[in-house]
């Protein structure tokens, strides 16, 4: 499979990266998607969907709280911008650390994931 990243500093260290397929990630994924349907199957309380495959996305680690998304959002938009690229689906947010496995907030790492096109 290709990868293809580019590495991008802003003053918030926000790595930037555009990424074709990362096979070994969606393995690790579907491996935690099977059991949480397992576990939920029959479940009032959660609902999931199957979201498709996209070739191509620009991803941005933003590290701290959730309230300050925004100025992660406002910098991945501007550099697809920028560089020519269209957003051409819903960004998607992958929360890697947070509450369940940090105290503190500056701590928690999620990838905010937006398909693209050139």
């Amino acid at each position: 499979m290709r990868r293809r990243e580019l590495f991008v500093q802003n003053q918030h260290t926000a790595s930037i990266s555009i990424m074709m397929e990362n096979i070994r990630r969606k393995i690790l994924i579907w491996k935690y998607v099977k059991l949480l349907l397992i576990f939920c199957q029959g479940s009032e309380m959660v609902q999931y969907k199957v979201i498709e495959q996209v070739d191509e996305a620009v991803c941005i680690l933003h590290k701290g709280p959730y309230d300050r998304f925004r100025e992660a959002y406002t910098f991945v938009y501007q550099w697809i911008k920028d560089n020519g690229y269209e957003a051409i689906d819903n960004p998607r947010e992958s929360y890697i650390d947070g509450i369940w496995n940090k105290n503190d907030q500056k701590d928690w790492l999620t990838e905010i994931q937006v398909p693209i096109k050139k």
